[in-house]
């Protein structure tokens, strides 16, 4: 399965409802997709029944290694409100991974500026789950091809 992190603390402005959203519907679909929270939400328990791993709360310096740790093939920031810079897309472009995010922002400035924002998504996205996993599905297909090469 495609492994998908967040990273960071989670809440309804952070995109915590799209996470659930997605997750229970990669789980009801049986979708080759398994989501991560690097970090904490505002409701671990629910994220949990929906199938998600939640590491927990960690010290910035750990961020790093805690991500690599992970093995994530992609970072997903789902934040729903325009951040003024954000520390998890350092920790993510710091790491080299590929990042999915919200045209929305600072993050979605920072991905165009750095080159990496083949992954952006309309802000419309948040209310359809089935679109953001189209999304990561064709991304998972696009990484098995990659490394069949």
């Amino acid at each position: 399965p495609l492994h998908v992190v967040v990273i960071g603390a989670i809440g309804k402005v952070k995109g915590f409802d799209v996470l659930l959203g997605c997750a229970r519907e990669a789980r009801t679909r049986g979708l080759p997709l398994r989501f991560s929270v690097l970090g904490y939400s505002m409701y671990d328990r629910r994220l949990a029944e929906a199938g998600v791993s939640v590491t927990g709360r960690y010290l910035e310096a750990e961020g790093p290694a805690r991500l690599a740790a992970l093995k994530p093939h992609l970072v997903w920031l789902p934040s729903l409100w325009p951040e003024t810079y954000s520390y998890t897309l350092s920790t993510a472009l710091d790491a080299a991974l590929p990042v999915f995010a919200f045209d929305l922002g600072a993050i979605a400035r920072r991905l165009r500026e750095s080159g990496a924002d083949a992954q952006l998504m309309p802000i419309e996205l948040q209310d359809d789950a089935a679109g953001v996993l189209e999304r990561f599905i064709r991304f998972r297909s696009t990484c098995l091809a990659s490394e069949a090469a």
